[in-house]
């Protein structure tokens, strides 16, 4: 009797603890080039290996997947996919010289993007926070409880065409303050695809992207030459914000804010007299990396 008890024990922790070995995500952290900072790997992988909610894998078995798929340099959302599969890993981290970028290995989607500086141990800490911030963003996406972003088309409604890069930059500074925020961003060469073919590289894809917030992005000029509006149409609701074309960084940071707390929305308004001459050449809003 007593030990059909202790096997019975035995059982129920042995289940107990693949439940939550299930629940921790397995990490890849790989170079994106030759330039990092002196140690900072080396500091990273350390911080990361005896940390209970990540399991690191092991730096000979990703550098030989590497040197057996012939990729090296820059990676992105697709190259997190391939590898991810080939690792079976849950988590994909980049790390550059002026930036740490997390990815989640099955989706593409993106759970942190946060730029370095060349301060060794602001960059360690930066990088372990990104980490550990992903690993707590793919734990609640597992559970259907991560907000899920992703821009499918940018307009630019009445700017000059040679403005389109400082439009692109701003939509850049809108997704890292969603993923700053808490979000999940699905890169847009990515959500454009998945909305074409209807499929992920999981059996859930069809849920992921109805749970995608789609975003709509319009700018316009503001009610001088020296503004932008920059509205956001998520389904039926909208957002806005007007911001100077010099400095859009407050007003990308307020849409940012309300498409996480939609609590309210507005309908269009009416036409703004706009003044109509033609703006200054605008600067591109500079995203460290």
């Amino acid at each position: 009797m007593r030990l059909i008890l202790f096997l019975t024990a035995l059982f129920c922790l042995s289940i107990s603890g693949y439940a939550k070995e299930e629940n921790v995500p397995r990490l890849a952290l790989v170079c994106g080039g030759n330039s990092l900072p002196e140690g900072l790997l080396a500091l990273t992988e350390a911080d990361l290996f005896d940390d209970s909610g990540i399991v690191m894998i092991e730096r000979t078995e990703i550098d030989k997947i590497l040197s057996e798929q012939k990729i090296s340099g820059l990676f992105g959302s697709a190259d997190a996919m391939q590898l991810g599969r080939i690792l079976q890993v849950n988590i994909f981290a980049v790390l550059e010289r002026r930036s740490v970028v997390v990815f989640d290995a099955e989706t593409g989607l993106r759970y942190a993007d946060e730029s370095l500086s060349d301060d060794l141990e602001s960059s360690r800490d930066k990088v372990a926070r990104a980490i550990k911030d992903s690993a707590r963003k793919w734990r609640k996406r597992e559970n259907n409880e991560l907000p899920l972003f992703g821009v499918l088309e940018v307009r630019n409604a009445d700017f000059p065409v040679e403005r389109d890069a400082w439009c692109k930059a701003v939509v850049g500074l809108l997704e890292r303050e969603l993923l700053e925020n808490g979000a999940g961003v699905l890169e847009r060469s990515r959500l454009v695809m998945v909305s074409r073919e209807r499929t992920l590289t999981r059996n859930d894809s069809n849920h992921l992207l109805a749970s995608m917030n789609q975003i709509d992005l319009e700018f316009t000029r503001g009610k001088t030459v020296k503004t932008f509006i920059v509205t956001a149409r998520i389904g039926e609701k909208i957002f806005r914000e007007e911001g100077p074309v010099e400095a859009p960084f407050d007003a990308v940071k307020k849409l940012a804010g309300k498409m996480l707390r939609p609590d309210k929305t507005v309908t269009d308004p009416p036409q703004l007299e706009i003044d109509r001459e033609m703006a200054a050449p605008l600067k591109t809003p500079h995203i460290e990396r």
